[in-house]
């Protein structure tokens, strides 16, 4: 009798438990499937039925592939069919509700004793659309992104090929007798020209940040001579506005230094640009001082500081924002797009830096920027500065002694004829041919010293032609021949272009006569021919 006293306390024991066991999975959050290993549905909770719209005893006797999408069925059976005795196994599958809608469920499938197997869902569908929203974004962006940088390199090229010819034409009509009215007309041609090639590389440079596209190169350089170079040009424009014009680079100032130098001169040319734009009298000073310095670099304080029209308190942030100006009238009475000071701030950003203005109306500006910058080590600085001045004299030697054969492979008719006449005006004897395929043929019958590759040419384009003239089983002559990129798209990513496809050296067009004469000299000076192909060595137009 004590046994079937303690045999029944047991069934009751038994029953209770396994009351609060069904209470706990029909209450439960999660949706819970029971089983069996074949994968048919033998009880279901409230959560599971709300979740799939149909009632229990729709669910109970189905198996879970007659719930889930058609494509998930084979995968989910193999799951049921692995799961271990001792271990839980998860994914994810998508089901189909009864109003037909898609449902995405989180399993938790446990094996529960021999022949039953117990399954949690959770609905994760608004965390599997998010994230399908937001590779799809992605996507997208991606997309737009190379539509843009696709967009940016073919309007480079067709609006720089024109403007070559016609700053090409304007420079060599320079050199020529002139009276007084064709000097002023021509250089009204010129500056013009010049105001559309900035426009064209402000808006390039702006695209290209906003893409996440530029990228720093950094370089040795020489603070002074950097400098120099970028502010040569502005003190002319300063001084037909009579303004006074001071740079002054302190003297405990590295002048060694090694760092992006194109996009720290970029800078600066904006800020000065922007200053002798604004500033009708008075002067424009330009201050290079150091903050802090150790031994392997140095803190660097630049500002440029105006007596011009000043900038409202409620404007100081404003004038950094994309195509933005002090007021709606200064984009007529002073012209530009709004983008140089955008672009100042996105460079600064970009070298570890931030541009800060102060500024009173009507008494004038000061924009600032503080950038950490490593020093040249000692042998670096001896070679540097040994490497220069030897370049200037190398120069002057392959202008003056020995001028060479140069072939220019260009397929734009009017650039050919111009760029041709530059080269001749400087002294060197040049055929030019109309695409790649003419070029490797000159290559394999006569000598050359040199070659002005264009890039984009009908037939054979120049990278084709570059890959023809380095294969050493080819008939060119000279496979070490220096092959200078000659391209109106000035991107990044072109650069980068012409190096892997072996050549040595890259002139963005409009072509300026200078620059083709120092290219020129450059390569020329070196007599056997034989160049590295160098990234720090790339000589790049101004973008």
């Amino acid at each position: 009798m004590f046994e079937q006293l303690l045999k029944n306390r047991g069934n009751k024991g038994l029953r209770h438990n396994e009351a609060m066991c069904r209470s706990c999975m029909q209450n439960a959050p999660l949706g819970v499937l029971v089983m069996d290993l074949n994968g048919f549905c033998l009880e279901v909770n409230r959560a599971m039925t709300r979740m799939l719209g149909y009632d229990a005893g729709e669910i109970i006797g189905k198996a879970i592939q007659d719930l889930a999408d058609s494509g998930w069925c084979d995968t989910l059976k193999v799951h049921l069919e692995s799961a271990g005795s001792d271990g839980v196994h998860s994914r994810q599958i998508l089901f189909r509700c009864k109003d037909d809608s898609a449902m995405w469920g989180a399993l938790q499938v446990v094996k529960l004793g021999e022949d039953r197997l117990i399954v949690f869902c959770q609905d994760i569908t608004i965390h599997i659309v998010a994230e399908q929203e937001m590779r799809q974004a992605k996507e997208a962006a991606e997309t737009a992104n190379k539509i843009k940088s696709n967009f940016l390199t073919n309007m480079s090229h067709e609006l720089r090929t024109p403007l070559s010819g016609v700053v090409g034409v304007t420079e060599l009509l320079r050199n020529t007798d002139l009276d007084a009215l064709q000097r002023e007309y021509v250089g009204i041609i010129r500056t013009s020209s010049e105001l559309l090639l900035e426009l064209i590389n402000d808006l390039l440079t702006f695209a290209r940040v906003e893409a996440g596209k530029l990228e720093l190169h950094p370089q040795d350089f020489n603070l002074s001579y950097l400098m120099n170079d970028a502010l040569a040009l502005l003190r002319l424009q300063a001084s037909e506005k009579n303004l006074h014009f001071d740079c002054v680079i302190e003297a405990d100032v590295p002048a060694y230094l090694h760092c992006d130098s194109t996009r720290l001169s970029q800078i600066v040319i904006n800020l000065v640009s922007n200053a002798i734009k604004f500033t009708g009298n008075g002067s424009i000073k330009v201050n290079v001082r150091l903050i802090s310095q150790t031994t392997r670099s140095a803190t660097l304080g630049f500002s440029v500081g105006d007596t011009g029209i000043g900038i409202p308190q409620g404007r100081l942030e404003a004038i950094f924002a994309p195509f933005t100006q002090v007021d709606g009238s200064t984009s007529r009475k002073y012209g530009g797009t709004g983008l140089g000071l955008s672009i100042c701030r996105q460079l600064a950003t970009l070298m570890g830096s931030s541009i800060s203005v102060e500024s009173i109306e009507g008494v004038g500006s000061t924009f600032s920027f503080a950038v950490e910058l490593k020093k040249q080590s000692g042998s670096k600085k001896q070679l540097s500065k040994g490497g220069e001045e030897n370049t200037t004299e190398r120069v002057v030697s392959g202008a003056m002694v020995d001028k060479g054969r140069i072939l220019l492979a260009e397929d734009h008719s009017t650039n050919r004829r111009v760029i041709k006449m530059m080269i001749s005006s400087l002294g060197y004897r040049v055929d030019a041919v109309a695409n790649g395929s003419l070029a490797v043929s000159a290559l394999e019958s006569a000598e050359y010293d040199l070659v002005l590759m264009d890039c984009q040419m009908p037939v054979m384009n120049g990278y084709q032609a570059t890959a023809m003239i380095r294969d050493p089983q080819s008939a060119v002559r000279n496979h070490s021949i220096p092959v200078i990129a000659l391209t109106a798209n000035a991107l990044e990513e072109i650069r980068r272009q012409c190096l892997a496809a072996g050549m040595n050296d890259f002139i963005t067009k409009p072509v300026l006569v200078r620059q083709l004469e120092e290219v020129l000299g450059k390569w020329l000076a070196n007599p056997a021919g034989n160049f590295p192909v160098d990234p720090e060595a790339i000589t790049l137009g101004v973008l």
